[in-house]
């Protein structure tokens, strides 16, 4: 069963009935995720509620719609745009996922700048380093900047050091990629949950490098399968022969990092013409970093990437059993087992779920976006 819900975004707490609403969304672990439904308003079982009533529980970023699946959620959203369609008494709601705030904070606020000292990062792991970013964006700063987050790694020891002036105007999202972007960096996402009150949460899912999930099997080529629509793509944009690695600097004081195929293609590498492009590491003040960061890039882009696209069906049907919809998440690993076509190889492989979405006009269906392991 399917229901959609308004919370408040800083206690989680939430706003009015369960509602109706049609529309699509999508989320990502490489991407700030958005969704657009609308919500029916006008229904007798509605009517205690006042337009007052409405137009407070759909304020603009401090509330959030969730949708839920057999009472969790599996998307949320803060709303960043309301359009009341008075012909038929529905809210048409634009949300975006929370890691849209990174982009929108500094590690200080208005009341804070400029101030007095850095923000640093010593002897940290690169996942708790990514969320004490966060955490200093989502709740440290003030009352009013507080996030309904949960961590698991904030005091995790390691080797990752980082230093931060206000003066740089780093924003808390160009300083997760930057630590992201890291040779083993790790994965990030934001999933919403339930506490046991019902108040609304999100896990801050850090990985090393990857975030944690459930396995499942996933035979693609059986007659009843749950991958429906299959395509395999090779994206061969960012294949090169040879790489330089910007760092930080102007000029001739610019580092730069250098990795390619100097004597043509080695064994093992796929033939192609000469590709020498460049990649800015802009924030990479060390040399052997900024080497080992290059010839992780070529390293990762030797061959073409295989792309797989497909959707997984969740109804029940005969001969397929009902998928558990909370079992669908970012992270989630799918074993993948594909075979008897003519265009394509056969496949056995693990798929790492990094996208998702869905849409009320294929109810049945969640797209996933997928990288192999």
């Amino acid at each position: 069963m399917r229901t959609w819900r308004l919370h408040d975004f800083s206690t989680g707490n939430p706003i009015g009935p369960t509602l109706k609403a049609t529309g699509s969304w999508k989320q990502s672990m490489t991407a700030i995720g958005n969704g657009t439904h609308a919500v029916q308003l006008r229904t007798p079982a509605l009517k205690r509620y006042d337009r007052a009533f409405w137009q407070n529980a759909t304020a603009h970023w401090v509330r959030v719609l969730v949708e839920c699946w057999d009472g969790q959620p599996q998307y949320a959203g803060l709303i960043k745009h309301r359009r009341m369609r008075t012909s038929t008494g529905e809210a048409v709601l634009q949300t975006v996922t929370p890691n849209h705030l990174l982009a929108d904070r500094y590690l200080f606020g208005v009341g804070d700048y400029p101030g007095a000292g850095p923000f640093a990062i010593a002897g940290a792991s690169p996942r708790s380093a990514v969320e004490r970013v966060i955490k200093r964006a989502s709740g440290d700063i003030g009352p009013e900047w507080i996030a309904p987050y949960r961590y698991s790694h904030l005091s995790e020891g390691g080797s990752f050091n980082l230093t931060v002036e206000k003066t740089d105007w780093k924003t808390a999202a160009v300083l997760v990629d930057t630590i992201r972007k890291q040779q083993g960096g790790p994965d990030l996402a934001f999933v919403p949950v339930y506490d046991s009150l019902g108040r609304l949460r999100w896990d801050v899912l850090t990985g090393q490098p990857r975030v944690p999930g459930l396995t499942i099997d996933l035979p693609m080529s059986v007659r009843r399968s749950r991958a429906s629509f299959v395509e395999i793509g090779e994206d061969g944009a960012n294949m090169g022969s040879g790489i330089f690695g910007r760092g930080e600097g102007y000029d001739r004081s610019r580092l730069v990092g250098l990795a390619g195929y100097f004597d043509g293609s080695p064994d093992g590498a796929p033939p192609m013409i000469v590709r020498d492009f460049a990649i800015d590491f802009q924030d990479v003040k060390d040399q052997d970093a900024l080497n080992s960061l290059t010839a992780q890039y070529l390293a990762d882009n030797t061959w073409p990437v295989r792309q797989w696209e497909y959707d997984v069906n969740v109804e029940h049907r005969a001969g397929l059993a009902a998928f558990p919809v909370g079992d669908l998440k970012l992270g989630t690993r799918f074993k993948a087992k594909y075979s008897g076509d003519e265009l394509n190889d056969p496949v056995k492989e693990t798929h790492y779920v990094v996208g998702l979405s869905h849409s009320t006009d294929r109810d049945e269906f969640f797209g996933v976006e997928v990288q192999r392991l």
